[in-house]
């Protein structure tokens, strides 16, 4: 971080004018109104983040000292999340991304998949992230030992829900994307229009990964334990209608990226994962370091002993957070991962 820009040689001095404030701190103060008028239980006031401080990889904790938070060092795991944070805009990992969670990864800290994607929409980043053994993933429904190749949690969407689901995703013509803890499901003609649900960024990896069936609604019916539902709507209004039909339902959701509805079984949320790994590693979750971006991190973020946000997260999830990070183009998460692990 250049030395102008450094919270230690930059104290806020509330009774200089604005004008006269270094641009870093305009910024948060003018940002705090928003914030506070966002959020009841605020942690922070910086919302808003200049871009050419993101392009330069620096992210600020100033009101960390408020809230008691470690600034450097102390976190023992960190729990990333992927689209949107860990991945850049082309689905790629950063090099220099790679090259911080190698060096993390040396000094014992346990770093962790905390993900909406199942098994196999991982897989291909295992070969350049080997150092990542376990991973929260479908939302939390299932937690995973890549190293041992089994899951350590299962909690599967209730059986006689599947259907209703079903029926709501062919009602408003969106796409289903089906995920068991080996598989992940798509229809093969939904395939071949994946821009009318938002998800053309997906095709590679529905390409490379994904089960291809004629019929989702019989592919429901034959299987018998599924951990999570997508619903790739057509635009945000639908989506919005869709919840609605199923919002009574004894399931949890999340708004995630484009128009999509992600469904898991009643309470489990990234957090819940997340919680029965850090009881199976011994790590307490107070010791543990989240980074995300969207709706669908939203419980990890609010539980874990550090919440950092992503340079490119949504206002709310901004407003929650301890710290925000560079963007997922310009190596947000090696940067959080450094100063604090």
């Amino acid at each position: 971080m250049p030395a102008e820009l450094q919270d230690e040689q930059l104290p806020l001095q509330p009774e200089q004018p604005q004008e006269q404030l270094p641009l870093f701190f305009r910024i948060v103060r003018m940002a705090k109104p928003t914030a506070t008028a966002m959020a009841n239980n605020i942690k922070i006031s910086q919302i808003f983040i200049e871009p050419s401080l993101l392009k330069q990889n620096l992210f600020w904790s100033y009101y960390m000292r408020e809230n008691g938070k470690m600034q450097c060092g102390g976190y023992k795991m960190a729990a990333i999340d992927m689209d949107g944070t860990l991945l850049m805009s082309d689905k790629r990992v950063h090099p220099d991304t790679v090259r911080d969670l190698a060096d993390a990864a040396e000094r014992g800290i346990e770093l962790v998949y905390c993900s909406g994607r199942a098994i196999p929409e991982l897989e291909p980043y295992r070969k350049i992230l080997p150092m990542i053994r376990y991973a929260v993933c479908m939302s939390g429904a299932v937690v995973y030992d890549f190293a041992e190749g089994r899951s350590i949690h299962c909690r599967p969407v209730p059986q006689q829900l599947v259907d209703r689901i079903v029926d709501t995703a062919e009602k408003y013509g969106g796409m289903l994307n089906i995920l068991t803890d080996e598989e992940s499901i798509v229809s093969a003609n939904d395939l071949t229009h994946l821009e009318d649900f938002l998800m053309e960024p997906y095709g590679p990896l529905y390409e490379k990964v994904a089960k291809k069936v004629q019929s989702m609604a019989e592919e429901a019916k034959k299987q018998k334990t599924i951990a999570k539902i997508n619903i790739y709507f057509r635009s945000a209004e639908d989506r919005l209608a869709g919840y609605g039909l199923l919002k009574e339902l004894p399931l949890t959701f999340a708004f995630a990226e484009g128009a999509s509805l992600e469904i898991t079984a009643g309470g489990v949320t990234k957090a819940d994962g997340l919680g029965i790994l850090c009881r199976h590693l011994g790590i307490p979750m107070e010791e543990t370091l989240g980074i995300g971006d969207a709706d669908n991190d939203r419980a990890v973020l609010e539980t874990v002993g550090l919440a950092v946000a992503m340079g490119n997260a949504e206002p709310k999830i901004l407003a929650i957070c301890d710290a925000v990070t560079a963007d997922n183009d310009h190596n947000g998460v090696g940067a959080a991962v450094r100063r604090y692990c």
